[in-house]
């Protein structure tokens, strides 16, 4: 009786395995949002679910500043991107060799119910040699805070996010995820 269970246990785990790895396979659709709207695979397999015949996962979708990308439950939006941002005090001062940059960004919720939003978590900025920076905090008077915290359903919230990185990143892009299960998308901040 006892190997007869354990015989079914192993199918029931191996199914479950399987049905846990083709969900984390399944494919996003990132969407640019407006008049040239366009869909974008995300994911390493294709729309019609059947793995890509590449072996490695497809680069993201590159966007550009200003257009609306739904992501999941989020629409991300770079409404403008300095580079390099100058800050206006004696306090925020990047290392020698380095510059900050400065993003208006917002995100809005499209869900039915409140969501999460971390800007350290959802955002990182690449640049053409693959480097990534993390988001640092600047004392900016006057600077929009980092869209944070609970976002309505159908709210946005929008701020500047800001990163420091080397004065010669070229090819720098904004990648941002808005869940765990979200493919990743890159829009290009043309510098």
């Amino acid at each position: 009786m006892s190997r007869k269970f354990g015989t079914i246990g192993a199918t029931a785990a191996a199914a479950l395995l399987a049905a846990g790895a083709a969900a984390c396979q399944s494919s996003t659709q990132a969407t640019k949002v407006g008049s040239d709207a366009q869909s974008v695979q995300t994911s390493g397999t294709s729309a019609a679910g059947s793995a890509s015949p590449s072996t490695s996962a497809p680069a993201a979708k590159t966007f550009k500043v200003g257009d609306q990308v739904q992501n999941g439950k989020w629409i991300v939006t770079v409404h403008k991107a300095d580079v390099p941002f100058t800050p206006k005090n004696d306090f925020d001062k990047p290392k020698d060799g380095d510059m900050f940059v400065v993003l208006d960004v917002e995100v809005k919720n499209t869900s039915g119910s409140a969501q999460d939003f971390s800007s350290m978590l959802g955002f990182e900025l690449k640049d053409g040699a693959n480097q990534t920076y993390d988001e640092t905090i600047l004392a900016e008077d006057g600077m929009p805070a980092v869209p944070e915290g609970s976002v309505a359903a159908g709210e946005a919230k929008r701020g500047e996010v800001a990163f420091e990185v080397p004065k010669t990143a070229k090819g720098l892009k904004l990648e941002f995820r808005g869940g765990v299960m979200d493919g990743q998308v890159a829009i290009d901040l043309g510098h």
